[in-house]
């Protein structure tokens, strides 16, 4: 499947050096926050809000917006969440589901929807689950030790493909805190040496 919407966005990140927008997609009374990552390759994750058990689906995204609408095992998940009952006549298709998100997907990427860490983790399973707030890079070469895998990880989940790239090359941790008065913005030029 191909969302012309993703690729116009994408092209937007990448101009403008941004790794993640949010969004919000509405099926019916149902809200879910979207978060697209650019990368190679790119990702869409969509959580929904307020399901219980947790929701998060995750799908890759290639070149040009195309990705496998599949769910596998999500699909009662997200009937569930929806308030979908199985409809033999009209049956639900994740299809018409994304056709229907493209809509949601804004062409132009904007600073004001860059998704912060907290926001991703709410749909995330990552090393220390209750730091979530960024608060800087550690250069580990410079200490004598070495990133782990589990941070770089914790990094690729919550900033994406590139920070996660660069701090494994780079031999730089990800930094976190639970206390939200000490987060500070990301910033990925430090890492690229600009």
């Amino acid at each position: 499947m191909k969302l012309e919407a993703l690729e116009r966005l994408a092209a937007s990140m990448r101009s403008q050096q941004l790794q993640c927008q949010m969004f919000e997609h509405r099926h019916g009374r149902r809200a879910s926050d979207v978060f697209f990552f650019v990368g190679r390759p790119s990702e869409m994750l969509i959580g929904a809000r307020g399901a219980r058990p947790p929701l998060a689906i995750s799908l890759e995204v290639q070149d040009g917006g195309v990705f496998n609408p599949f769910l596998g095992e999500q699909y009662g998940a997200l009937c569930d969440f929806l308030g979908l009952l199985p409809n033999p006549e009209n049956p639900f298709t994740p299809s018409a589901f994304f056709q229907q998100m493209e809509l949601a997907i804004p062409l132009i990427a904007q600073h004001s929807r860059v998704a912060q860490p907290q926001a991703i983790a709410a749909y995330r399973q990552v090393e220390e689950g209750n730091k979530v707030y960024f608060v800087g890079w550690r250069r580990n070469e410079v200490r004598g030790t070495a990133v782990t895998d589990a941070n770089l990880e914790k990094t690729r989940l919550l900033l994406g493909w590139e920070a996660f790239d660069l701090c494994r090359r780079g031999n730089v941790s990800s930094c976190w805190t639970d206390d939200p008065q000490w987060a500070i913005a990301i910033d990925l030029r430090a890492l690229r040496g600009q």
